[in-house]
């Protein structure tokens, strides 16, 4: 039987049949196993997940902690996105970073992807470690704020990233992006 916050391994079609792809059992019978992997959130058949076979680490997810994107502010500085579109950092123009709420509004002047959906750095290990690498070059090494939807995924039903990081922001908080405001 499985359990909410249980890490699972799931068989993917089409993957090497080695492969192990973890992912986190949000709610065990859906009707299916709802669950969150690097990938984001799914609905497959119990037959398709199963139990670690050996312990695993707790992990966030690629999809809620590496970069998509960048946004150039007016200002001059970038700001990292998620595929979700939700802003994970700032680094100014003399090189300081800042972690961002993942609710912020950000004031863009452009975009460039750093992926597109056809090559995810979860399918990609090249990229994830290139990604990886661009973070640490600038510093960014703790977990973003967007790594907290995680677990409100497990405390209430959302269907999406941006509903669960609507959960987050506080009732006081100010620029928030607007289809995340209450």
């Amino acid at each position: 039987m499985l359990k909410t916050r249980e890490i699972v391994e799931l068989r993917t079609a089409g993957g090497n049949g080695d492969e192990v792809v973890p992912a986190y059992v949000v709610h065990p019978n859906a009707p299916g196993v709802k669950i969150f992997g690097h990938a984001g959130l799914s609905v497959v058949q119990e037959y398709d997940v199963q139990p670690s076979r050996t312990p695993r680490e707790p992990f966030i997810p690629m999809r809620l902690r590496l970069p998509h994107g960048v946004w150039k502010e007016p200002s001059g500085a970038y700001v990292f996105f998620s595929r979700d579109r939700c802003p994970l950092w700032r680094v100014d123009g003399q090189g300081g970073a800042e972690m961002l709420e993942p609710w912020q509004h950000i004031q863009s002047e452009g975009e460039s992807m750093l992926w597109d959906d056809s090559n995810p750095p979860w399918r990609n290990p090249s990229l994830q470690k290139k990604l990886e690498k661009t973070l640490m070059d600038k510093g960014l090494v703790s977990m973003p704020a967007l790594a907290g939807a995680l677990d409100i995924f497990f405390r209430h039903n959302c269907e999406d990233v941006r509903e669960a990081v609507r959960h987050l922001v506080p009732a006081d908080a100010d620029n928030v992006a607007a289809d995340l405001a209450a």
